[in-house]
């Protein structure tokens, strides 16, 4: 490796290179949430830019990873300082997308507006292209200040995990939001295996789909703008672009429902097109409180094997219609006796329960019916629930919007699924990760009116048995 240019011919370069971007319009001036970013990778490998369309959260990111590519850092930077050649990756959704934008972000520019992309063409060495896609590119290759090449390469999620295994990346940068499990690759791929490397991966998305894993990563139980477990994220709304005024962000929101506004003009992530509760979690979370003995309790029940069986522990407030999701439970392949073992502690032995009503058909682990095992295991106060799931879920969603359906706080599997649970393109419900969806509207549809308190037993007794003073009382 050649020795490093001197501080004067960095400088000297950087101020050509920034001179050309003012003449062709895309000067980069980071505003204060920018700032934040960029001085937050000293301290946090992963970070997330998570903010609302036109924000500046690609430009942010890019603009860092195109200075890391080079080795040319503005006078005013105040982030991590790369000193060697890097190789980087840059993620998108899909190939198109990779091509329509993010080769036209960091390299291509705009042809047609006479505009270059972020990292000058004078710094470019070499392009190869990508097979199967017209106009894709698959690398470039970059000089970098200290004389060597650093190498940044284009990956799209609709490749699946297998493309993204194998290397040892110094910077991922993951433009919108892609499968967690994708993402974990992305992980391994940046984990230091030598003394001295630093790898990370940036994150810029508008949070369209809502609470899931990937975000849940950065912010359950997390503040922003403060580094935990190397993670940090910031929230950044279109106001906090200086370059759009707040007349043109007014006219965008007033063509905009309250669903798709929360995200793209604020980036709060728990509202999402398509999602079958768009409500915010501050709607209808309660912190955990004890349940008063005498409030009816019920549970829904759905069955699973290889994915879990789940189910969630309701409270009826009857004086004021209100039910309070208070427990849950989420297991996979595992048999019924071993999930009543362990369901013993919620109670299962005395409250009723509602299941799907497919349990009483032959089951996936042996041909035998479900629900009779259940019943032969200790779950004997179990029936059928309505399984109409367009009626069921008005009924949720209408009790969610009235406040007459709370859920605890530490319930964390239920309130992700409820997050990210979502209609396709066609209108039907995604049948993935709803098991406690699925559970609570068994409760809601079939199962308040069958509750019971956890004294009904005694009730019941002093009821038949008890004077007529203490039978007045019940």
């Amino acid at each position: 490796m050649s020795e490093t240019l001197s501080e004067v011919q960095k400088a000297a370069f950087d101020e050509v290179i920034r001179a050309e971007y003012a003449r062709r319009g895309i000067s980069y001036k980071p505003h204060p949430k920018q700032l934040a970013f960029h001085e937050a990778g000293k301290y946090a490998k992963e970070r997330m830019f998570k903010a609302g369309n036109r924000s500046g959260k690609t430009l942010a990111v890019s603009n860092e990873v195109k200075s890391h590519a080079t080795g040319i850092y503005s006078s005013t930077w105040n982030g991590y300082v790369y000193t060697e050649p890097l190789n980087i990756w840059v993620v998108g959704r899909s190939s198109a997308v990779v091509r329509d934008t993010l080769q036209k972000q960091y390299y291509l520019g705009d042809p047609d507006k006479g505009t270059v992309g972020l990292v000058h063409p004078s710094l470019i060495v070499d392009i190869k292209p990508a097979r199967g896609v017209a106009g894709l590119v698959d690398t470039f290759y970059v000089k970098h200040s200290s004389g060597g090449v650093s190498k940044i390469s284009f990956k799209s999620s609709e490749q699946g995990r297998e493309k993204f295994q194998g290397d040892k990346v110094n910077i991922i940068h993951v433009d919108e939001e892609c499968p967690i499990s994708i993402y974990n690759e992305c992980l391994i791929r940046t984990t230091a295996t030598e003394p001295g490397f630093y790898g990370m991966i940036v994150v810029s998305m508008t949070p369209l789909k809502g609470r899931t894993e990937l975000v849940c990563r950065f912010v359950e139980d997390r503040q922003p703008e403060i580094v935990q477990d190397g993670r940090w994220h910031i929230i950044a709304s279109m106001y906090d672009n200086p370059h759009i005024s707040p007349e043109e962000i007014a006219i965008l929101e007033s063509g905009m429902t309250e669903n798709e506004r929360e995200a793209r003009i604020f980036g709060n992530e728990w509202i999402g097109s398509g999602l079958v509760y768009p409500l915010p979690e501050a709607a209808y979370l309660v912190d955990d409180f004890e349940i008063p003995d005498s409030w009816p309790r019920v549970f829904g029940m759905d069955f699973g094997w290889t994915k879990p069986t789940a189910l969630v522990f309701g409270a009826y407030d009857r004086a004021n219609d209100v039910v309070y999701l208070y427990a849950e439970y989420s297991v996979c392949q595992t048999a019924p006796p071993q999930h009543v073992n362990d369901l013993m502690q919620f109670g299962v032995n005395w409250m009723p329960g509602v299941y799907d009503p497919s349990g009483d058909n032959s089951s996936q682990i042996n041909g035998e019916k479900l629900a009779p095992l259940y019943r032969e295991a200790g779950m004997k106060n179990i029936s059928p629930a309505d399984n109409d799931t367009h009626t069921g879920t008005l009924t949720v969603l209408k009790r969610l919007r009235s406040d007459r359906l709370k859920i605890f706080k530490n319930l964390r599997k239920t309130r992700i699924e409820l997050q990210k649970y979502s209609y396709d393109e066609n209108g039907k419900i995604l049948k993935k990760d709803d098991h406690l969806m699925d559970a609570m509207r068994y409760l809601v549809m079939s199962g308040i009116q069958l509750a019971i308190p956890k004294n009904y037993q005694e009730m019941m007794n002093m009821r038949r048995y008890g004077t007529r003073a203490q039978q007045r009382m019940i």
